[in-house]
């Protein structure tokens, strides 16, 4: 049903907040975590294992 898949994307995507150039995920606590794209997942990982 198409009202049910359009309610499951809108429930999705309102975790998520674009702000400038850079894309949030609200955390369960209403905190916004910066969303990583590509050599900087690799750098931060590298980071917290150091």
């Amino acid at each position: 049903d198409t009202s049910t898949g359009k309610r499951a994307f809108l429930k999705h995507v309102s975790r998520y907040v674009v702000m400038g150039r850079l894309l949030y995920k609200r955390g369960f606590d209403g905190i916004l975590l910066r969303c990583l794209i590509g050599a900087e997942v690799t750098h931060t990982i590298q980071q917290v294992h150091d």
